[in-house]
C-alpha cells in the first residue's frame, strides 16, 4: 500500500519526493497500522529521497543492509555508487 500512496501521490498528482516521503511517515504513524511486510520502512525513509533518489531502489538497499546481504546484483553503475556509501556491494 505504502508503494502504492508513493505511485499515485507521484505519477498521477505530482507530489514532490520530500512531500510523500513526509506522507509515508505520517502513514506509518497512524495508530493501527500494521506493517507486515519485511520491508524495514523506518530505514527506507533514511535513504530516501536522499541519498537514494528512487524509493524503488532504498527498498531494495534497506532489505539488502536488515538482511545483511553481501551484495545486489543489478546493473544500475549510479545505484551501485550510491549503494557502497550505504555499505553494500554490487555483485557485478
Amino acid at each position: 500500500m505504502l508503494f502504492e500512496i508513493a505511485y499515485v501521490l507521484d505519477s498521477f498528482y505530482k507530489i514532490p519526493s520530500p512531500q510523500i516521503h513526509a506522507a509515508i511517515r505520517a502513514t506509518l504513524a497512524y495508530h493501527g497500522v500494521i506493517v507486515i511486510d519485511d520491508c524495514p520502512w523506518n530505514r527506507v525513509l533514511e535513504h530516501w529521497p536522499d541519498p537514494l533518489g528512487s524509493l524503488t531502489d532504498a527498498a531494495i538497499v534497506s532489505i539488502a543492509i536488515a538482511k545483511n546481504y553481501d551484495s545486489l546484483a543489478i546493473f544500475d553503475q549510479k545505484l551501485a555508487k550510491r549503494m557502497k556509501t550505504l555499505g553494500v556491494r554490487s555483485y557485478f
